[in-house]
């Protein structure tokens, strides 16, 4: 039997699509993957700062994206990142798809580490690049509220798009915060927020200087009978 959706659960999904008001993907929250059949919409605001040059301006992105579950510890996520940065900054407008598979903790027991391994294609549309990134998630749920993420991204940037020199990727680390504002249900939707700090070698890849990035979102889970 489907939840019906109350009105506090429009206000926070309509209040989830007005925070659109993220060349690097922010789909990936922690490593636990969507239930079968379930399915959560995502927006989040992130920020690149050159940490080598104090003259360079940050870059601003939004980010929008949903991830469906396909079968227990597999889902996929389809994403679009928008370039708002003010002037004549660089166009890092990307759409992104992905695949995660959850290796660890299938259960999501508290306290128990939780694993995945995920395979994402990136299409930046000013620069005709494609991208390949293969992220590694390991998340630790500390309460049934809270979880702590650790990733690491390498990612391939080519003009085509199977890639065919795998020299001078891009490297990402990142620790994340995921917390539920309610106590999460199989019965009802979730509103979660994410926060992220981290740092990459260079936009592109190899020896370039080295960044900053912030990253912070809301996420809207449904119901796992949805």
């Amino acid at each position: 039997m489907k939840k019906r959706i109350g009105v506090m659960e429009y206000f926070i999904i309509i209040t989830s699509v007005l925070f659109i008001f993220g060349c690097f993907a922010s789909s990936y929250k922690t490593a636990k993957t969507q239930e079968p059949g379930q399915i959560a919409f995502s927006a989040g605001y992130m920020r690149l700062e050159n940490l080598e040059d104090s003259d360079a301006e940050g870059i601003d992105l939004l980010d929008l994206n949903m991830r469906y579950g396909i079968a227990r510890g597999f889902d996929f996520g389809l994403a679009n990142t928008f370039d708002i940065t003010p002037g004549e900054g660089a166009n890092l407008s990307t759409f992104w798809g992905d695949f995660k598979v959850q290796l660890s903790n299938r259960d999501n027991e508290i306290g128990k580490p939780t694993f995945s391994l995920g395979l994402i294609k990136g299409y930046v549309y000013d620069s005709e690049t494609h991208i390949t990134s293969l992220p590694l998630i390991l998340s630790i749920p500390v309460s049934e509220q809270l979880t702590p993420t650790l990733q690491y991204r390498i990612a391939f940037l080519s003009g085509d798009f199977i890639p065919t020199n795998f020299e001078d990727p891009r490297h990402e680390v990142t620790l994340g915060l995921e917390y539920s504002l309610i106590k999460p249900s199989p019965d009802n939707w979730t509103p979660k927020l994410g926060f992220a700090i981290g740092t990459f070698n260079s936009l592109t890849g190899g020896d370039g200087d080295q960044g900053l990035l912030f990253n912070f979102g809301i996420t809207m889970e449904s119901p796992v009978s949805y």
